[in-house]
């Protein structure tokens, strides 16, 4: 496991970039806002397929096949397709639905943001700059093995480092956040993983948990 800490500022909008033959490709972005709310989404440009979908948890697991979903035409939501909103105020903005989980700006314990399962990493364009602002990781794919994120936020104070006991390879990206506007300082932990031998996603699937449905 590796563990890489960082000191970003908040407004600042960072991408994560993956080497992959030989060749810097950019599979996320994240920005923190100076109210502590949180804005991230896979690095696509144009997005022409969206689906979005909802299921109830029992027990601890929950199980979604690639094929579901209810696929969005409406061209508005296809524009901000590759963003999601979790504002601190609890208020979650994704796929043109507004839905509600616990607020960032009240939480005492760290909490699980959002997972993702990314696409293979060819299906990523690759850049031929750096920014200065870019998190670059040589990560060591297994081709048999999807990647996958998770993404934790913590009170400064509470913050526990997560390591996943199940998987083969794993980075761990912590985010500090400072002097934020009504909201306690932060700490933001973004995990890339792969473990489980199994298919690759055909699209990136970005999953969350909310308190209800839809507002």
């Amino acid at each position: 496991m590796e563990r890489a800490f960082y000191s970003p500022k908040s407004q600042q909008v960072y991408r994560i970039l993956v080497n992959y033959q030989q060749s810097w490709r950019p599979i996320f972005w994240f920005k923190v806002g100076s109210d502590g709310s949180i804005y991230l989404g896979p690095r696509f440009k144009n997005v022409m397929t969206l689906k979005k979908g909802s299921k109830s948890i029992t027990g601890k697991q929950v199980k979604i096949l690639y094929e579901e979903g209810q696929e969005i035409k409406n061209p508005e939501i296809l524009k901000n397709a590759n963003k999601i909103s979790f504002h601190a105020s609890g208020i979650v903005h994704a796929a043109g639905d507004k839905l509600l989980r616990n607020q960032i700006r009240t939480m005492h314990e760290q909490e699980e943001l959002c997972q993702i399962l990314f696409q293979h990493p060819s299906q990523y364009a690759s850049v031929s700059s750096v920014r200065n602002t870019d998190i670059c990781l040589n990560y060591a794919f297994n081709e048999m093995c999807p990647l996958q994120g998770l993404i934790f936020v913590a009170p400064k104070d509470r913050c526990k480092f997560i390591q996943i006991k199940s998987i083969e390879n794993q980075i761990t990206l912590i985010l500090p956040y400072n002097n934020l506007e009504g909201t306690p300082d932060l700490i933001l932990q973004i995990i890339l993983s792969h473990g489980f031998v199994g298919k690759w996603p055909p699209q990136t699937y970005l999953l969350f948990k909310t308190n209800t449905a839809e507002l």
